[in-house]
């Protein structure tokens, strides 16, 4: 080890943890202790280390030693060895911190792009059947809703020609409370609402089928039916074809929401 090496403050602090545990050898343990001599700064590191080993020979011989205490002073400690390597570091110029921010927004952003196209997205008719379930929940007295069985069934005979039967009724408490045509996506609907005692609401839209079933971002094979589920902010959109209809149904829970498709596709 040549003399440049020894009072290279920079350098030294290299070896100071060999050091402290002599593991050096010979002629560099003995200009090592020269250099410490005569440096204050390299000594303070030194006594920091001898410090730390210190409190972990202590912590690991008594096992009642309060491990957040130790761990706080080990920070302590080393936060003033910390900080003045890392204002030393940089990268053509750039500070570290600066390098260091840069790369949690860079992965930061990384996960949100890899989750938003990992997902399947809502089709834009999913969108439009839970906004107009949200409607309806919040204007049940809206003057295009009606609720006597009569009115139902002549509005379902206007737009289904009575293609499928209308449940009246699902599980041990939702019952059909009203019905109106709506406009979903471009395309016309019977919106049926069901509720529940308790002021749950459940919706079913139904349309005579016109095309393909709009994919979720699961798919469900349930009683030889393949159902599309999915999630629409903080309501559940799913979906299934009965014969020539298109039925889609909307609720907070995920269990309503495919009962009511499953007693729908089964009138």
């Amino acid at each position: 080890m040549s003399n440049d090496f020894i009072y290279d403050c920079e350098r030294t602090r290299e070896v100071l943890g060999p050091y402290a545990d002599n593991e050096l050898e010979g002629l560099p343990t003995s200009q090592m202790a020269a250099h410490l001599e005569q440096c204050v700064r390299c000594r303070r590191e030194l006594e920091i280390i001898q410090s730390q080993k210190r409190l972990l020979a202590s912590a690991i011989k008594n096992s009642s030693y309060d491990t957040t205490t130790l761990r706080a002073s080990i920070e302590a400690a080393t936060f003033r060895r910390r900080s003045f390597l890392l204002s030393k570091v940089n990268v053509l110029g750039v500070p570290a911190w600066s390098l260091a921010v840069s790369l949690i927004l860079l992965m930061l952003g990384s996960i949100y792009f890899f989750r938003r196209f990992e997902t399947a997205q809502p089709s834009s008719l999913y969108l439009a059947a839970a906004n107009d379930h949200r409607t309806g929940s919040a204007a049940s007295d809206a003057t295009d809703w009606v609720q006597a069985e009569s009115a139902i069934a002549e509005k379902a005979n206007k737009i289904l020609n009575m293609k499928t039967r209308l449940p009246h009724s699902f599980g041990s408490n939702y019952t059909l409370a009203r019905a109106r045509l709506c406009q979903l996506d471009g395309k016309s609907f019977l919106h049926l609402v069901y509720e529940a005692p308790d002021g749950s609401t459940a919706s079913l839209f139904i349309c005579p089928h016109t095309g393909a079933l709009p994919s979720g971002q699961r798919t469900l094979t349930l009683d030889s039916r393949t159902l599309e589920l999915t999630r629409t902010s903080d309501l559940s959109v799913n979906s299934t074809i009965k014969t020539d209809c298109l039925l889609i149904t909307v609720a907070s829970n995920e269990a309503v929401a495919t009962a009511l498709l499953l007693n729908a596709a089964s009138a």
